[in-house]
């Protein structure tokens, strides 16, 4: 990780910028009575009294303020002290509400205890503020503190921007025309993705969406209010109207408090009666980097194998009627004036500008844990590893982020190559992304060991899919070998503390299985035959493959070690492109020693989640380590998808 969450906000803001910027004006001006009267010196246990102080002020009739102090959700790391609703038909206003529901809060509000400002402590701020925002472009925030001292904040999926300090005693006009102007607010204004409505019985598809999904999701019903509808725009439409699909709930999400958000879902298509996968994201939007529906067209001009069939996709629309404008990040915008720097915004926060963006697939796969037997699950990463070629040399397209989760099982049980978001064309010379480009358990060794050291390779991607299979068979083909789950942790989640430059690196776990100190060949006894000769060649291979890099295996004799220098120029011959890798797997597919009975035995892993520890790893507390970990100098994330 090259960046620290506390570089992602911008500020102090003046108080009047924030205000012109990010909340337009009531139709009518508010009047001097209309003001905050709150008697206590601070808002800390006194939050009925606040609340009861903004409502008689006139401000917000059409908003419902909420003390949640006493409410717990477990979705989110913290909970706030108030939380502001739209009114809601039949709300009653001393309704105690027993969870947070954050899809219908507008904002809410931050009461610290003290004079505990949490911007003199970012670091605070990340662990308190990790809310998971549903169907939201952006979101505002109170910060009270002190005795009477407070803060805005609007923060999008680029970062936050905060305003100066301000006292809302001595100057109550501040806050009480934030309110004010908050309460005569457009759903579009406050945040919200307008793209996305409820639904009710009578709507078209409801009644197809509640069956479908219910059989396909393996519960007995779907509630109707459990349902939305949502809009997908196609860049290449002809009729520029969005398409409408009706969701129940993300079969796999990623949650970052900024950056990248992306929902993965099972959906009902209203206008062809079938289901079908939707990806909801936040893209980057570089220049040179394209839109993973453009990249999908062009895989599939090229003819490729076993890729999935595109539905539409394209920007969202920042309202649902035809428009030009698109919903993107504003954060990044403040951070310069034109070429200079704001004087108000110290330091130089590092973000940069996403837009929001959808696509369907046409065809449900299901997840690479699902596979019947072991060969069927070499034969699916075999496919996936043929789809990959096929863009390498049709389309000159190089995926780069190859994972368990990037790889389906079709209908017809063979194998699917998915979300091409982070690809790159490799004849053209991209922007490099700030970030590390992969999924952290199957980034290959040398992308670990030295992320900047060159740019991502077609070895890398190979070396991906074996990584790949050791996962899979080793969590769905689980052999009780003692340490097994501790040699898992350091292979796959193992990593250093950052360095002085700021990079999370690993990679020492993978080096150590290659040369056999962990994840013995004995570990792979519970495989048949044909599955262990794979894991082993390959893992011959990208041994010698590091061996440049590991001095230890370098005998000092001068013929030997002229020896390994042409196993290692072999090894990376064999590596530059997938054919070795691909024979290596078809010829023992051919094989007879085979069992058909050895198919997954894990429930757990969920379904694909194509960006899960993308460039990002968790770090924990130093004296968590275990004694072995510790002595080895490692540390490891403890907490695993299944």
């Amino acid at each position: 990780m090259t960046w620290d969450v506390c570089d992602k906000f911008v500020g102090p803001m003046p108080i009047a910028e924030f205000l012109s910027e990010f909340v337009p004006e009531a139709s009518q001006a508010r009047k001097t009575e209309h003001i905050i009267s709150f008697d206590k010196r601070s808002v800390s246990h006194n939050e009925d009294h606040f609340i009861q102080a903004i409502k008689m002020s006139g401000l917000a009739d059409n908003l419902t303020f909420v003390n949640t102090t006493a409410k717990q959700d477990k979705a989110i790391l913290g909970r706030p002290d108030i939380v502001i609703y739209r009114k809601r038909e039949g709300h009653q206003e001393n309704e105690r509400l027993t969870s947070l529901d954050w899809r219908a809060v507008d904002v809410w509000i931050e009461n610290k205890k003290g004079k505990e400002d949490i911007f003199r402590n970012l670091t605070h701020m990340r662990r308190e503020a990790g809310v998971e925002c549903h169907f939201w472009v952006f979101s505002y925030l109170i910060i009270l503190f002190g005795k009477a001292e407070g803060r805005l904040l609007r923060w999008d999926r680029s970062g936050a921007i905060y305003t100066e300090i301000f006292d809302w005693t001595k100057n109550p006009n501040t806050l009480s025309e934030f309110i004010w102007r908050l309460n005569s607010l457009t759903f579009a204004q406050r945040g919200y993705d307008t793209t996305v409505t409820s639904v009710s019985k009578n709507d078209k598809g409801v009644g197809d969406a509640q069956s479908t999904l219910a059989v396909y999701m393996d519960v007995e019903k779907i509630e109707v209010e459990d349902l939305h509808q949502i809009l997908v725009n196609d860049d290449h439409a002809t009729d520029g109207q969005p398409k409408p699909y009706i969701i129940w709930k993300p079969i796999w999400e990623t949650k970052t408090l900024f950056g990248r958000l992306t929902f993965g879902f099972v959906c009902h298509d209203v206008e062809r009666n079938k289901l079908v996968y939707l990806k909801d994201y936040w893209r980057t939007n570089f220049p040179g980097i394209e839109k993973e529906g453009d990249i999908y067209r062009d895989l599939l001009e090229a003819k490729m194998h076993f890729i999935l069939e595109l539905g539409p996709a394209g920007n969202m629309l920042s309202t649902p009627e035809h428009s030009l404008d698109v919903q993107c990040t504003r954060t990044q915008d403040y951070v310069k004036d034109g070429e200079r720097k704001r004087i108000w915004c110290p330091g130089t926060p590092r973000v940069k500008r996403y837009v929001h963006y959808r696509l369907v697939l046409n065809t449900l796969g299901q997840p690479l844990s699902t596979f019947r037997s072991t060969r069927e699950l070499c034969q699916v990463i075999r496919d996936a590893m043929i789809a990959h070629t096929d863009a390498y040399d049709k389309a000159k397209i190089l995926h780069r982020d190859v994972s368990a989760g990037n790889i389906l099982i079709a209908p017809d049980r063979s194998g699917l190559l998915i979300d091409w978001d982070m690809s790159k064309r490799v004849d053209v010379t991209q922007q490099r992304q700030h970030s590390r480009t992969g999924t952290w358990q199957f980034i290959s060794t040398g992308l670990l060991l030295h992320p900047h050291a060159r740019s991502h390779q077609i070895s890398d991607d190979i070396e991906s899919f074996y990584w790949v299979l050791i996962y899979i068979v080793m969590k769905c083909r689980h052999s009780a070998i003692e340490g097994q789950s501790q040699d898992m942790q350091c292979v796959f989640d193992g990593y250093r503390d950052v360095d002085e430059d700021g990079v999370i690196r690993g990679g020492d776990g993978k080096l150590s299985f290659l040369h056999k100190l962990m994840l013995h060949p004995d570990s792979f006894g519970f495989v048949p035959e044909p599955c262990r000769q794979i894991i082993e060649e390959l893992r011959t291979l990208l041994k010698t493959f590091y061996d440049d890099i590991n001095p230890k295996s370098i005998m000092p004799e001068p013929q030997a070690e002229r020896n390994v220098r042409m196993e290692v120029k072999d090894a990376h011959e064999k590596l530059c492109s997938s054919e070795w890798v691909l024979n290596l797997i078809t010829r023992n597919l051919e094989s007879k020693n085979w069992s058909d009975n050895d198919g997954s035995l894990s429930k757990n892993i969920v379904g694909h989640d194509p960006t899960f520890s993308r460039g990002c790893r968790k770090r924990k507390a130093k004296d968590d380590d275990s004694p072995v970990e510790k002595e080895m100098g490692l540390s490891f994330n403890k907490k695993h998808r299944g």
